[in-house]
């Protein structure tokens, strides 16, 4: 009859229904996964970019500060370590670059100023500033790596020190020698101007003043000298 046949009909159609609902189950697990997968691999395509890319720039600014630092332009070398260090503060190679930097223009300094007095106390204590943030630099290499502080660096670095403040101190005492030098020099000046203007006025003395003054000296001596008796 009809309401059987209808009745067979809905029956079927929940059975269609039931089994389309399995089958998205089926196909909607597999795309779930599927798509966690690309997810995966999508995060760890990122990460291993940007590791590649952190790497190349730190090769490429750790190559750059070598060039300055041959180039002897030591602040832009010590500057572009810094950077590094920015990137990767556990970069080995950074902290020892800023050291031997530092040190080199260091050396420098007192190469060109061992001979002379050709530099300023304003040059000593840059120096001096230098040094004292490369033993700095040592003990942040040793708290970030884990390491015990280089005492021969820090001995060297010491010694310069100690080198620097003497030739502070030997142009301090080279200035005021200088000081001295100079101000005798213009007081022996003064009197040589006092002595030519006295000899100026007594240019009209006459013998019988000198014979007056009990002076026996060569009347052919300037006026002056025979005078004052000197």
């Amino acid at each position: 009859s009809c309401l059987s046949m209808l009745k067979k009909i809905k029956e079927k159609g929940h059975r269609m229904e039931k089994e389309v609902k399995k089958r998205s189950k089926n196909i909607i697990l597999p795309i779930s996964i599927v798509i966690f997968i690309l997810c995966i691999l999508g995060v760890v395509i990122t990460i291993y970019t940007t590791s590649e890319k952190k790497k190349e720039k730190i090769n490429n600014q750790l190559e750059l500060a070598q060039q300055y630092l041959l180039q002897m332009n030591y602040e832009k070398s010590i500057l572009t370590y810094e950077e590094v260090l920015l990137i990767d503060p556990k970069n080995e190679a950074a902290f020892d670059g800023i050291f031997n930097a530092g040190t080199s223009e260091n050396k420098d300094f007192l190469s060109s100023s061992e001979e002379n007095f050709d530099y300023s106390e304003d040059e000593c204590d840059a120096q001096l500033e230098l040094l004292d943030y490369l033993s700095n630099v040592l003990a942040n290499k040793a708290n970030t790596l884990g390491l015990s502080v280089d005492t021969e660096k820090e001995n060297y670095i010491q010694n310069l020190k100690e080198i620097i403040i003497t030739r502070k101190e030997d142009l301090v005492a080279y200035k005021e020698d200088e000081r001295i030098k100079e101000e005798e020099a213009i007081r022996l000046e003064e009197e040589k101007k006092s002595v030519m203007a006295m000899d100026s006025d007594l240019s009209g003395v006459s013998i019988g003043d000198y014979v007056n003054y009990g002076h026996t000296k060569d009347l052919s001596e300037p006026l002056v000298w025979q005078v004052l008796d000197i």
